[in-house]
């Protein structure tokens, strides 16, 4: 057996009998453990795959545009998910998985190589160790949950002729021209960039789906519609002004699927910036 699959299937199986023993049930005992030898995305009779996908696409709730539009300066909302039956399949039975804090689930679509992102070691057992998924009493609590959740909801885009799949789109979508760090997108039409950060101050411009650079955050957040949020400070072109941060961000999140030779999906690299 290959080395890194026998760590990870040693990681799952610490993670089983963690859970075993915390519920002690004997007849679902078996069924768990020999669902741990299944691939990660069994084959789905066509008939079957098809009504999941409209099941799920039918279920969504506004869905992104599915065509990517390119405009300089500008990064626009897309998610090609939805033009790969099989991949998008795939990604909304993970988000149901993530809702169910399902941790035998989603680690059997972990890549053994997974890339956990800067100052984090590769494979199973560091993304395990860093999502706090070794121990069954805190996993429930796990951040992974929320986390790689939220970032499927954002979209992203097919790349390296649809062998892989690259999310958020904000991120995703960004030209290798402008540095992640040093740059942000603003995530709405019409969005007002304000003198101050404060919605009594005067407007200095407003923007849609553009690109800005990145000043930093204000340390004072602001409560609009329910949501609090501090504002990010940009430039965009020679002005500077203060965007709500409700309508802002920073692409440096990431998650990316790999296909695999057999035509499975696996997750190849996930971070999100705040982690690490």
């Amino acid at each position: 057996m290959h080395k890194s699959l026998a760590c990870k299937n040693k990681l799952l199986i610490f993670l089983l009998t963690s859970i075993l023993v915390a519920c002690e049930t004997s007849s679902s005992e078996t069924a768990t453990k020999s669902s741990l030898s299944e691939k990660a995305t069994q084959a789905i009779h066509p008939d079957t795959l098809r009504e999941k996908y409209f099941n799920y696409l039918n279920a969504q709730n506004d869905p992104l545009p599915v065509s990517r539009i390119l405009e300089a300066g500008k990064v626009y909302p897309v998610d090609e998910a939805p033009a790969d039956t099989a991949f998008f399949v795939f990604r909304e039975s993970l988000k149901e998985t993530l809702k169910n804090k399902d941790a035998f689930g989603l680690m059997r679509i972990v890549a053994d190589g997974i890339d956990n992102g800067p100052g984090t070691d590769k494979g199973t057992l560091a993304f395990v160790q860093h999502w706090g998924l070794d121990n069954n009493t805190d996993s429930p609590d796990s951040p992974v949950w929320a986390a790689l959740g939220t970032l499927l909801d954002k979209g992203g885009i097919f790349t390296r002729q649809g062998k892989s799949f690259e999310a958020p789109y904000s991120t995703a979508c960004l030209p290798d021209s402008y540095q992640p760090t040093a740059y942000g997108i603003v995530t709405g039409s019409g969005v007002r960039a304000r003198a101050q950060a404060g919605t009594d101050a005067p407007v200095v411009y407003k923007l849609s789906h553009a690109i800005v650079a990145f000043l930093g955050f204000t340390e004072s957040q602001t409560t609009l519609s329910g949501e609090t949020h501090p504002w990010a400070y940009v430039r965009y072109g020679e002005q500077n002004g203060y965007v709500f941060g409700k309508y802002f961000t920073r692409p440096l999140d990431r998650a990316t699927f790999t296909q695999t030779p057999d035509g499975n999906w696996e997750l190849s690299t996930f971070y999100i910036a705040n982690q690490h």
